[in-house]
């Protein structure tokens, strides 16, 4: 038998628990960590933080369906711009490696991985909200 997982943020969740506002300044801000991405710097431990915040989210004990539709809400919008944002860095990448100069190829190429990193955060933040949507049974309206 699988244990069922728990959050590791989830004593943090409890502080705030009692009081509507609290929880959901608090998730708010938990959120966030997905918007602030921006092709520039990204290491692996970038994508390593997402996943983990990722996975708490999953594993959230929320008290209100009220509080999942934060969290669904706050990730539709990070979709929406780090999302969009991305596609259209990786499409002027695209472009750029078929310059046949060397210099913008090596330029790139470097931009390329800090673009590809982001791309699986925003990879990572879709899986999540499709998860949300199917364990509380929500549509897309």
């Amino acid at each position: 038998m699988q244990p069922h997982p728990v959050a590791l943020l989830q004593r943090w969740y409890s502080l705030v628990r009692d009081k509507r506002v609290s929880r959901q300044e608090f998730l708010k801000s938990l959120v966030k960590v997905f918007q602030d991405q921006h092709p520039h710097g990204l290491v692996n431990e970038d994508i390593n933080f997402a996943r983990y915040m990722a996975e708490n989210f999953a594993s959230l004990e929320f008290k209100t369906l009220e509080e999942v539709l934060l969290v669904i809400r706050a990730l539709t919008a990070t979709l929406s711009t780090v999302g969009l944002a991305s596609h259209g860095w990786l499409a002027s990448s695209i472009s750029d490696l078929e310059d046949s100069s060397a210099t913008v190829k090596s330029t790139s190429l470097l931009l390329q991985i800090d673009q590809l990193r982001v791309s699986v955060i925003v990879g990572i933040v879709m899986r999540l909200k499709m998860y949300l949507k199917e364990l509380y049974s929500l549509s897309e309206e």
